[in-house]
């Protein structure tokens, strides 16, 4: 174990056992605080800190889970993209379905919608509230209306060399 890891364990470790002692440890507030700090200092929540903080606070592991699920400043990955996709029945009128499919392709995503190097989340959302211009997606929050292959690609192809010029 290196003097980083062991240093934000022990971080992690505080962060518990301050939670674990508070009176409302199991409300929605005191879950979604000890999970911020948790992902401050690990850049997420992993499978094994969100068990942990279950311990902590005395609720179900599905409760955590539906906590990172909601609240979307929580993340269950390392990811440091995030692309939207649309689904909505204009953009589906739109081509919207196979771009999907390309971008799952280029991405490699798994079955969470993590690229095959982490780095990028991809999800699909019922309508993103641009109908006039689709199909459309949100790029890190950025929306980007009358997408196609092309700029798919090259949306993609630019998250990829921002990861890549990182290391």
């Amino acid at each position: 174990m290196n003097k980083n890891q062991q240093m934000s364990d022990e971080e992690c470790k505080e962060v518990f056992e301050y939670y674990g002692k508070q009176k409302d440890k199991k409300s929605q507030e005191q879950l979604v605080a000890m999970l911020s700090e948790i992902q401050e200092i690990c850049g997420f929540i992993s499978p094994e800190m969100a068990e942990k903080a279950a311990e902590t606070a005395g609720v179900k592991q599905t409760v955590i889970d539906s906590l990172v699920r909601l609240y979307p400043s929580l993340k269950a990955a390392p990811y440091r993209h995030k692309i939207v996709m649309c689904t909505g029945a204009r953009c589906k009128e739109n081509g919207s379905a196979p771009l999907i499919k390309m971008a799952r392709e280029l991405l490699k995503t798994d079955k969470n919608g993590l690229s095959s190097d982490k780095s990028i989340l991809l999800e699909t959302r019922d309508c993103l509230k641009q109908c006039k211009s689709g199909p459309n997606i949100s790029v890190d929050g950025e929306i980007v209306n009358h997408i196609g292959e092309k700029e798919l690609k090259q949306v993609i192809e630019s998250l990829e060399n921002k990861e890549k010029a990182l290391y």
